[in-house]
């Protein structure tokens, strides 16, 4: 194991992000981390979290896909919630191959998704009804969390969804996600 990219979590184990592990992964993990992580880096008008976000996708989608829809976004309890744009663009600098390697932040969130899906027992890839859910439910944010669209998000053509975001501080979102995970059995 890397020593050097280490995190601590409420796991007594932590995580290594650069070489994720299912074992490593925990429900409570992913809840604390998203529910204390702002969405658009925390640039809206009301308080907003990823873990409220994953809760509306998951239930947005399809029964069958409503557990990819809570989870879609576990790797971003370790790594942050980065704009789309940025993930294909930043490298992480890491010694894990001996060497002085640059890996695309991209490639890590998907190899944390993968030993997530490998941790809860979900099929891989994450089903395309959940990236559907996600973009509309980044066009009802973008319409209710803003005052005035932020040009850059001014390109995305997701129908919002009709229902309003309901802001909530995260105690809250961390026990609405939780309480999600229990409706749909996750463990």
């Amino acid at each position: 194991m890397s020593e050097t990219v280490w995190l601590a979590t409420c796991n007594p184990r932590g995580f290594h992000p650069l070489e994720p592990s299912a074992a490593a992964i925990t429900l409570e993990d992913i809840a604390v981390g998203l529910s204390r992580r702002n969405r658009f880096g925390g640039f809206t008008s009301l308080p907003y979290t990823v873990a409220q976000h994953s809760v509306a996708v998951s239930r947005a989608v399809p029964e069958k896909d409503a557990a990819w829809g809570l989870l879609h976004d576990a790797a971003e309890a370790y790594l942050g919630d980065w704009p789309r744009p940025w993930k294909s663009r930043l490298y992480v600098d890491t010694p894990m191959t001996g060497g002085h390697a640059l890996f695309p932040l991209e490639q890590i969130e998907t190899e944390i998704l993968e030993e997530v899906a490998q941790r809860f027992g979900l099929p891989w890839p994450i089903p395309s009804s959940v990236w559907e859910a996600d973009d509309r439910m980044m066009a009802t944010e973008i319409r209710d969390l803003f005052r005035e669209t932020p040009p850059a998000l001014a390109g995305v053509t997701a129908r919002p969804f009709p229902d309003r975001v309901d802001a909530q501080f995260y105690p809250i979102a961390r026990e609405q996600f939780l309480a999600r995970a229990g409706e749909l059995s996750i463990e």
